[in-house]
């Protein structure tokens, strides 16, 4: 960050910030052999906008088959998925990031279809001094005198914030 004080106005840039565009899409369901979970994955990755149509052979063991329609784009930036698995069980559909799961809509019926949408948030926090050393661990509880939040859009992440410490050395963050 750079930035200079002048009149108790903190002003400078920071980033750009690269924001996590990519997620992962995964069909959960119940191995029938093992009697426990598995997941069907898409091959490459899943982007906001992105359609797929679940499928699954009835009664043969063969876990659901996933495909991306090309040419097609979801509104607002969410991500559709029909369920066009015949009359076979309700599945689950999450999305994924880094292998943990951000979001998933459980017992998902064959002919519906859900429309899943990741909202980013940044978050903004004035830190205690000397309680924060860069490249670890933040403990927004024990480091932090105040933080704010911001919703991105993920079709046009762009944001500016402005910084203010205010006279009893109260620091505000708003968006512009």
């Amino acid at each position: 960050m750079t930035g200079n004080m002048n009149k108790g106005i903190i002003t400078g840039e920071a980033g750009p910030f690269a924001l996590p565009e990519k997620v992962e899409f995964r069909v959960i369901d119940i191995d029938p052999e093992n009697d426990g979970p598995r997941d069907s994955r898409v091959n490459g990755s899943t982007n906001f906008g992105d359609i797929f149509v679940v499928t699954m052979p009835i009664n043969d063991g063969t876990a659901p088959q996933i495909e991306k329609l090309k040419g097609k784009h979801a509104p607002n930036g969410e991500i559709m998925i029909e369920n066009k698995s015949g009359n076979a069980k309700p599945l689950e559909f999450s999305l994924f990031k880094n292998g943990k799961k951000l979001l998933s809509q459980k017992d998902v019926a064959p002919g519906d279809s859900i429309h899943l949408k990741v909202q980013p948030k940044l978050y903004i926090a004035h830190v205690k001094e000397n309680s924060f050393i860069s490249g670890t661990d933040f403990k927004a509880v024990t480091e932090s005198i105040e933080a704010t939040s911001f919703t991105l859009d993920p079709e046009n992440p762009d944001v500016k914030i402005v910084v203010t410490e205010l006279p009893n050395k109260e620091i505000k963050f708003t968006r512009k």
